[in-house]
């Protein structure tokens, strides 16, 4: 490190590894969103929204609360360039927020906190066959034994809203739940309007990024 430079934390590494991996060899495009949606954007995809954090001062009729999952976003996302291209590969790395007070302080005169937020990784699979979910599974295989960590699959307990029942599974990472794999229903993909078929990862950041210190058998210290 340079004299002077700011140090890099360790989620930052951790962060950007995650990038170079998905960006590397399986050839995602990485996206940003802005961290809000609306709720016509979530009646589309049957998410109940009376607990998101709705914004005093929308600057659009689109961006009237701050998002709590990171898949509304990325169905915007390829909906605007699914007619470009036969298959879309995406992720994003983004913070999500709940509607529960965090640990970081409003500052000035408030003596109250933020909203609580943390870091989500979403990838998305598009494309004209139902053999998306397979290749969204590999992804996942992929990034993780990268990572030298193992994967198993089990029943989803709870399906996303969106989701297709049939075809969902929990992320067992070393034994620990780290998120989800699941099939966008057919469904909601008609009111959402897209046209190819998609399969969608959701990880916790956190959980995942505490998996690898822990177990994984790289480490990161400064």
């Amino acid at each position: 490190i340079e004299m002077g430079a700011p140090e890099i934390n360790e989620e930052k590494k951790f962060e950007r590894e995650i990038k170079n991996i998905l960006a590397g060899a399986p050839a995602l495009a990485e996206v940003y969103n802005y961290s809000f949606v609306c709720e016509d954007q979530l009646k589309k995809l049957n998410i109940d929204f009376s607990e998101y954090i709705r914004l005093a001062n929308p600057i659009a009729d689109n961006q009237t609360m701050l998002r709590q999952n990171l898949v509304p976003n990325l169905i915007n996302n390829i909906r605007s360039n699914q007619a470009k291209y036969d298959a879309i590969k995406i992720f994003e790395i983004g913070s999500v927020y709940w509607s529960t007070y965090g640990n970081i302080p409003k500052g000035g005169e408030s003596k109250e906190n933020l909203p609580h937020q943390e870091k989500s990784i979403a990838i998305a699979v598009a494309g004209p066959d139902d053999k998306v979910f397979h290749k969204a599974k590999g992804l996942v295989e992929y990034l993780l034994s990268a990572l030298e960590i193992s994967v198993l699959y089990k029943e989803c307990a709870n399906i996303p809203a969106w989701g297709e029942k049939s075809v969902c599974a929990e992320l067992l990472a070393n034994g620990k739940n780290i998120g989800k794999i699941a099939m966008l229903s057919a469904a909601v993909a008609q009111k959402a309007g897209l046209k190819k078929n998609v399969a969608f990862v959701d990880i916790d950041f956190n959980d995942f990024f505490n998996l690898v210190k822990s177990d994984g058998i790289k480490k990161y210290k400064k």
